[in-house]
């Protein structure tokens, strides 16, 4: 019984012996007879269908995790093997744009995110700065329309809008807990607006001080009409 085992795993033997014998040149195709690379997969391939516990990663030149897919968290992960989101991207100290979406066709939108869900409250997307100097003016989000000519028409960098006539279309904030010298919203060209009201919040003011005299001054008010 033992010959007729032994026997019996001979070929597999003989695939184990033939794929540790062969060079780091050889190519092994599935669904195809001419593979043009170490792994040649035709058709389509599933990893990992009986859903258990396991990882996938995938190895670059000077990065061990590269591409990581963690099985027990279900997330995914770029240049990390711990990814604390469901997909997390950690940079590589390399210089330039982390990552880069290109459209070069003539239709379609480069990216949407949404919130499908009416009850969710939470931020669709975020850009935030940890910069605390003042050399570079790191901005959180920045927004440029592109145009041959500094002269082309129509361009909006950023746009805001909401729905509803009980919304904020678009709201800039400045932190501050006394005497500020910065501002919620600086622009350095015209503005169109079809309307402006003015905040009396106490913490938007600054230099407050007393008024006296102030009945003599009302008393200096010369009220007319006119027609």
């Amino acid at each position: 019984m033992k010959n007729n085992h032994l026997f019996n795993r001979l070929p597999y033997l003989f695939i184990v012996f033939l794929l540790f014998s062969l060079s780091a040149s050889a190519q092994v195709g599935i669904g195809t007879t001419s593979p043009t690379a170490q792994l040649t997969v035709m058709e389509d391939a599933i990893f990992n269908e009986s859903g258990g516990n396991h990882d996938f990663r995938v190895e670059g030149n000077t990065n061990t995790n590269l591409f990581f897919i963690d099985g027990s968290a279900d997330a995914i992960g770029f240049n990390t093997a711990t990814p604390n989101s469901q997909i997390q991207l950690i940079a590589n100290n390399s210089t330039g744009w982390i990552t880069q979406w290109d459209n070069n066709n003539n239709d379609g939108g480069l990216a949407r995110f949404q919130h499908s869900a009416t009850s969710n409250g939470s931020r669709v997307l975020m850009g935030t700065t940890n910069y605390n100097a003042s050399a570079f003016e790191a901005a959180g989000v920045i927004g440029l329309s592109l145009n041959g000519t500094v002269t082309g028409t129509g361009g909006i960098g950023v746009i805001g809008a909401a729905n509803n006539e009980s919304s904020n279309a678009v709201e800039g904030q400045l932190a501050f807990t006394g005497a500020y010298t910065g501002y919620a919203g600086y622009f350095n060209a015209d503005v169109y607006s079809g309307g402006f009201y003015y905040g009396s919040d106490r913490r938007l003011k600054r230099d407050i001080h007393p008024l006296n005299n102030a009945l003599s001054l009302i008393a200096q008010i010369n009220p007319v009409s006119y027609y």
